[in-house]
């Protein structure tokens, strides 16, 4: 499964600007995955389980996330 489909379209183009403004920091690569800390309003901690393209789980600290949605 392509994990682009876990997001809407509004949540994928906001992450990318994140990334590309530079506010994914520390993105380490994990033996199940990556590890980041993402600064937006704050500094959130960011845990992603994959292998190559298929995504397992996620998890982050922000709110949005906290509601139970896949965050930017």
């Amino acid at each position: 499964m392509d994990w682009k489909i876990l997001f809407t379209r509004e949540i994928l183009k906001r992450g990318l600007a994140y990334y590309r403004q530079g506010k994914v920091q520390t993105l380490k690569e994990q033996e199940d995955g990556y590890t980041a800390r993402v600064k937006g309003s704050r500094i959130y901690k960011v845990a992603i389980q994959a292998s190559g393209n298929v995504v397992f789980d996620t998890d982050c600290s922000c709110p949005y996330s906290q509601e139970g949605h896949y965050c930017k």
